[in-house]
């Protein structure tokens, strides 16, 4: 089941459609940047774009870049590393069916001094996020009752003190969250059911459940197996 800005769709419940939809709706954009998140509930999801992905036209596919809603500071080919665990069940499929190159692939580098000021420079303006609720509460590497979640700036910030190790990442920002087209929140299996109750609750404020914040995104899509 879907929910589109808080309201049941008729139409089609298929979060995939969906997905692809908001791509094509941004066909005439120079560049669409998708935010990736991972863990298992999102397996299915990646399992089918890979085998639609030839839907959308040559032209749309190479416009698509990728990054991530946040990273870990650790090497590329670290089990901790959100881009080794995306690119071993979805890039590396891409990439072997030629859809995409390695360039629409934006990798953080912990080598620079300037890591966190030069991936912000790379990405500006997020098209399209999946969020992935974690069982905290937290989405990216926003925690509950962080101090981050004070901080106003619009870009890629870093965090020391992780409640969930490694305690040393990237992440997004909270206002960075306002300014995505299209967010899919995912809300999978019975062990969510409390979070899910939680993000329909209006009085439940995002300082103390994170993924709140995704309410603030231009569209967003309620991604659940719940209902």
């Amino acid at each position: 089941m879907i929910i589109k800005n808080g309201m049941y769709k008729n139409k089609e419940n298929d979060f995939i459609i969906n997905f692809i939809e908001s791509i094509k709706s941004l066909e005439k954009k120079e560049k669409i940047v998708i935010w990736l998140s991972w863990w298992t509930s999102l397996n299915s999801f990646y399992d089918w774009l890979v085998n639609v992905f030839e839907i959308l036209t040559k032209e749309l596919i190479s416009k698509i870049v990728f990054c991530f809603l946040d990273e870990r500071f650790v090497p590329i080919n670290h089990d901790d590393s959100n881009y080794k665990s995306n690119f071993t069940l979805f890039f590396s499929r891409l990439l072997e069916k030629k859809l995409i190159n390695s360039d629409q692939i934006i990798k953080f580098d912990i080598e620079k001094n300037d890591s966190i000021s030069n991936y912000s420079q790379k990405i500006k303006k997020i098209d399209i996020a999946l969020f992935w609720v974690w069982p905290d509460w937290h989405i990216a590497s926003l925690f509950p009752q962080h101090t981050l979640l004070s901080n106003e700036e619009n870009n890629y910030i870093e965090i020391f003190d992780s409640p969930k190790p490694p305690n040393h990442r990237i992440t997004i920002s909270k206002n960075m969250i306002n300014n995505i087209d299209y967010s899919f929140v995912f809300f999978m299996w019975e062990t969510k059911r409390n979070a899910l109750n939680a993000f329909l609750n209006e009085n439940i404020s995002y300082k103390y459940f994170p993924v709140k914040l995704v309410k603030n995104s231009k569209n967003y899509f309620l991604v659940s197996d719940l209902f």
